[in-house]
C-alpha cells in the first residue's frame, strides 16, 4: 500500500520547510516508487506510492480533479468495471483507481463512498469550499488517523508522523487501553489522547469556523440485518459461497507482482491458498505467482502447524517461506510498554493459540509497540542499515492476500504494502503490525536458490528469494 500525509492550518500559515522535509523523509521507506506533494497557503499534502497493480504505475497523486479537488487515495478498488459503466464518459478501462474515485466524487460527492468496494482510505481537500473529507472503507481494513486542534488538522495513514513530529507529549489513552485489553477498542480511538482514527464505514468532514474548526463524523453505510438469502437446499448455499469466496480471493490477486499469502495449518488460510491456485491456473488472476509464508515452533508441539501446512505445500507442489517462531524475541521497555505488555499477555490466550499475530505489512519501524529487536551485526551482513527490519524490506514487494486477525489500530502502524483479507463469514478483524527480526530474514535468505530475485531487495542492492 501507499502512504499519505496532510496538514491544513486554518489560518493559512505555511508549514516550516524542515517540517515537511522531515515528514517526507520519514515516509520515504513506505512509498519507494514515487514522491509527490501538493502545497498551497496553509495546506501541505504528501503522497508516497508503492505500486502493486499495473494501473497504479500511471497514477499521479495527489490527484487534482476537474473541479479542483485534491484527492489522495490509498487502496484497491474492486468494482472498477461497475463504476466505469455507471460513470459513462467520466472514466474508462484505462483509468487508474484514483481517477475513477475522483470521477465518482465529482458525480455523487460523499455519497460515492458507499459505492467504493475494496480496501481503501482517502482524503479530499476542496480549496473552493475550504473543507476536508477523510474516509475509510466498509470494514476499516486501511488506516487513517488525524489530530485536530484549534489551529490545524494533521492526518496520515500511519500513526508515527502524528506523534513523532507533533512537538508535544501525548498522554496514554486509558479508554483505548481498556478496550484493547478486552479485545474491542472503540474504532475512533488510538493509544494517544488527542489523536483519533477515522472509523470504518465513516467519513470525517472538517470545516473551518471563526475560532478553529468543526468536525463531523458521518456514517455512510451499515449492515442491513433485514437482508436475507433463502435457498431450498444446502447445495445452493454452498455454490453461492464458493462463488463469492472465489471472487473475494480473485480481487486480492489483482497485482502485477507475485502475491504472498500466509499459510497456516488451519482450514481458512489453506482454502484461500488453494482457491488462489485454482484461479491462477485458470488464468482468472492478474498476479503471475502466489507464494506462501508459514510459521512454526517445534518447541511447542501441540501448537506446531508445520505438519499441516506441509500437506498443503505438498498438494501445491511448491515450498513456501518457513519462519521459526523460536527466532523471534520480544522486548519490553520504553514509554509504550503498557500496550506491548498487553500484546504479550494476549499472545498467550486461547484466542491466539493457533495463530501468530504477525499478519500485516504495515510494519512499525519505531521503538514503540510491536517491534522486535534485531542484532545489528546480522542486519548489516544482509546489507541493512537499521537494526529494525520492516516486513516489506525483508520480503520485498509481495502483496499479501489474507487474514487480519485483530483490530490493530492500537499500534504504531507503518505503511508497507500487504493487502489482507479473510473471507470467513463476517469475521473480518484488523491486524497487529509487527516487524521481522534479522533471524527471520536469515531463515528466508537460506531458502534462496539464486543470487537475485526481483522484488526481494535489500538496501545494499542484494536480493532475497525462495
Amino acid at each position: 500500500m501507499s502512504v499519505q500525509f496532510g496538514r491544513w492550518n486554518f489560518k493559512g500559515q505555511s508549514s516550516a520547510p524542515d517540517y515537511v522535509e522531515k515528514v517526507s523523509s520519514f515516509l520515504a521507506r513506505y512509498g519507494p516508487d514515487s514522491s509527490k506533494a501538493y502545497s498551497q497557503r496553509g495546506i501541505d499534502i504528501l503522497y508516497r506510492a508503492f505500486h502493486t497493480t499495473k494501473e497504479s504505475h500511471c497514477e499521479m497523486q495527489p490527484y487534482i480533479s476537474r473541479s479542483g479537488n485534491v484527492i489522495t487515495w490509498d487502496g484497491r478498488l474492486d468494482n472498477r468495471t461497475e463504476l466505469i459503466r455507471d460513470l459513462a464518459v467520466s472514466a474508462t478501462n484505462l483509468s487508474t483507481d484514483v481517477e475513477i474515485v475522483a470521477a465518482a466524487y465529482e458525480t455523487w460527492q460523499t455519497h460515492c463512498f458507499a459505492k467504493l468496494i475494496g480496501d481503501w482510505a482517502l482524503s479530499v481537500w476542496s480549496p473552493h469550499a475550504r473543507s476536508l473529507v477523510l474516509a475509510k472503507d466498509f470494514i476499516g481494513t486501511r488506516y487513517l488517523y488525524y489530530r485536530l486542534d484549534d489551529d490545524e488538522i494533521i492526518w496520515s495513514t500511519i500513526l508515527d508522523p502524528l506523534v513523532r513530529f507533533a512537538g508535544i507529549t501525548f498522554s496514554l489513552n486509558e479508554e483505548y487501553v481498556a478496550g484493547w485489553m478486552s479485545h474491542v477498542p472503540a474504532a475512533h480511538l488510538t493509544p494517544y489522547v488527542g489523536i483519533n482514527a477515522v472509523p470504518a464505514s465513516c467519513c470525517v468532514i472538517v470545516s473551518p469556523r471563526k475560532n478553529g474548526a468543526i468536525s463531523t463524523v458521518r456514517k455512510y453505510w451499515d449492515f442491513n440485518p433485514d437482508n436475507k438469502i433463502r435457498y431450498r437446499t444446502d447445495a445452493e448455499y454452498e455454490e453461492h459461497f464458493r462463488t463469492v469466496f472465489g471472487k473475494a480471493v480473485q480481487r486480492r490477486l489483482r497485482s502485477d507482482r507475485p502475491v504472498l499469502a500466509e499459510l497456516s495449518g488451519g482450514m481458512d488460510s489453506s482454502s484461500i491458498v488453494c482457491m488462489a491456485d485454482i484461479l491462477i491456473a485458470r488464468g482468472a488472476a492478474e498476479t503471475p505467482r502466489l507464494d506462501t509464508i508459514s510459521w512454526y515452533n517445534e518447541a511447542v508441539p501441540h501448537y506446531n502447524e508445520r505438519p499441516y501446512f506441509s500437506k498443503v505445500e505438498e498438494k501445491r507442489g511448491r515450498k513456501g517461506y518457513h519462519i521459526d517462531l523460536g527466532c523471534l524475541r520480544f522486548g519490553v521497555h520504553d514509554v509504550t510498554g503498557i500496550a506491548r505488555n498487553a500484546l504479550w499477555i494476549r499472545r498467550r490466550t486461547a484466542y491466539w493459540r493457533r495463530r501468530h499475530p504477525i499478519t500485516s505489512a504495515r510494519a512499525p519501524e519505531s521503538d514503540s509497540q510491536n517491534t522486535f529487536r534485531c542484532a545489528r551485526a546480522s542486519a548489516e551482513s544482509l546489507g541493512y542499515e537499521d537494526e529494525r527490519i520492516p516486513v516489506t524490506t525483508a520480503l520485498g514487494s509481495h502483496p499479501w492476500i489474507f487474514p487480519p486477525y485483530l483490530r490493530g489500530h492500537a499500534q504504531r502502524h507503518a505503511a508497507s504494502f500487504l493487502v489482507q483479507s479473510r473471507f470467513c463469514a463476517a469475521q473480518l478483524r484488523r491486524s497487529v503490525p509487527l516487524s521481522f527480526p534479522d533471524e527471520t530474514i536469515r531463515s528466508v535468505a537460506q531458502l534462496s536458490k539464486t543470487p537475485q530475485c526481483p522484488g526481494l531487495r535489500t538496501k545494499a542492492g542484494g536480493a532475497l528469494c525462495r
